[in-house]
């Protein structure tokens, strides 16, 4: 049988094991919940919870312990495209429409030369062209 292709991920998921309360029968219980991520403390992975818990009914009272689990996830790249959304195409970030300008700055010596410094040139312009730019306009002086 041949191998068919997939599309995989893998993810990192928070389960969560949370103190809720019944706010009208006024009893307590705990809930496990599995969030997508990881969280960087447990006042903002208790925010996180909440909004998956919370409701008229139940609310998400503590954090009782927590583990962080990465699990590798695949679908064939047929079931892939039926249940995807289209997104627009990413923008590019090439920056060659961009001018190649340098706000230049000069400053005479103690020797009595000129000295230029270049402060910004764009993320396309090399280094190699930066000094042979810096040269030229020295020796074009």
């Amino acid at each position: 049988m041949a191998r068919t292709p997939q599309v995989t991920r893998t993810i990192q998921t928070t389960k969560v094991n949370v103190l809720c309360l019944n706010i009208k029968e006024g009893n307590p219980f705990n809930q496990e919940v599995v969030l997508p991520r990881t969280y960087k403390d447990e006042k903002h992975l208790l925010k996180a919870v909440e909004k998956v818990i919370n409701t008229d009914d139940v609310k998400a009272v503590h954090v009782l312990d927590s583990v962080i689990e990465e699990t590798l996830y695949g679908m064939s790249e047929q079931k892939f495209i039926e249940l995807a959304t289209v997104l627009p195409p990413r923008k590019s970030t090439d920056k060659s429409d961009e001018n190649d300008t340098a706000d230049e700055e000069e400053e005479i010596t103690a020797e009595g030369e000129t000295e230029t410094t270049i402060e910004a040139e764009t993320a396309t312009t090399t280094e190699d062209e930066i000094v042979r730019n810096a040269i030229n306009r020295k020796h074009n002086r």
